[in-house]
C-alpha cells in the first residue's frame, strides 16, 4: 500500500522539519514548504491526501492554502495547525472547509489519528460517489418499440406525467420498469 502523502506547510523551519521527520518515521510521505506560493504551487502539481498548514505563514495566513485547496484540490484535507489559536479562527477554518483545527505544538499520535481520520473520510466520500453514481442511470433511456401496449402506456404517459398523481407500474423483472420514472 503506498504512503499517506502530506503536505506540510509551516514557516518555522525547525519545527516543519522535526514534524515531518516524525511523520515520515511513521510511514507517511512528506512535502514541506514554507509559504503560500510554495504550497500552491505543490498543490497544484502533486496530489496529497493531507496538507497540514500553519495558520500563520510569516506574513501571510494559511487560510490563503486553505482557500486555494478547497477551491482547486477539493479532495484534500486540510489541518490546520497554530500556536496562536481562538475559537474565532477556529470556526473560521471550520467554515471554510478545514477538516480539523490543532494548537500546536501538538502531540504527533494525534496529529497521526486526524491524518486517519481525514484519510477514511475521503475513502468514505469516494465510495459513496461510486456507490451514487451506480444507482443513478447515466444517461435518459428512451423506450423502444410499437407495440401496442407500448403505444397505449405512452399515451398514459404523456396525460399523467404532467399531473401531480401516483402511478404503480407492474410487469415482469427485466422488462425495463425503471425506464418509465
Amino acid at each position: 500500500m503506498e504512503p499517506t502523502r502530506v503536505l506540510l506547510v509551516d514557516s518555522d523551519r525547525t519545527f516543519r522539519q522535526l514534524l515531518a521527520d516524525q511523520l515520515a518515521q511513521r510511514g507517511f510521505s512528506v512535502a514541506c514548504v514554507a509559504g503560500v506560493a510554495q504550497a500552491r504551487a505543490l498543490l497544484d502539481e502533486r496530489t496529497f491526501e493531507v496538507a497540514i498548514v500553519a495558520l500563520r505563514l510569516g506574513n501571510d495566513s494559511g487560510m490563503d492554502v486553505l482557500h486555494h485547496a478547497r477551491k482547486h484540490r477539493p479532495d484534500v484535507a486540510v489541518v490546520i495547525l497554530t500556536s496562536h489559536g481562538t475559537i474565532a479562527s477556529a470556526i473560521e477554518a471550520t467554515r471554510a472547509g478545514a477538516f480539523d483545527y490543532l494548537r500546536k505544538p501538538c502531540e504527533i499520535a494525534e496529529l497521526e489519528v486526524v491524518i486517519f481520520r481525514s484519510c477514511e473520510h475521503q475513502r468514505l466520500l469516494q465510495r459513496n460517489a461510486v456507490l451514487h453514481d451506480g444507482l443513478t442511470p447515466a444517461a435518459p433511456v428512451k423506450l423502444v418499440g410499437d407495440s401496442e401496449s407500448l403505444t397505449s402506456m405512452r399515451r398514459l404517459l404523456k396525460r399523467v406525467g404532467p399531473t401531480n398523481s401516483t402511478v404503480f407500474i407492474f410487469g415482469e423483472i427485466g422488462v425495463g420498469k425503471e425506464v418509465v420514472v
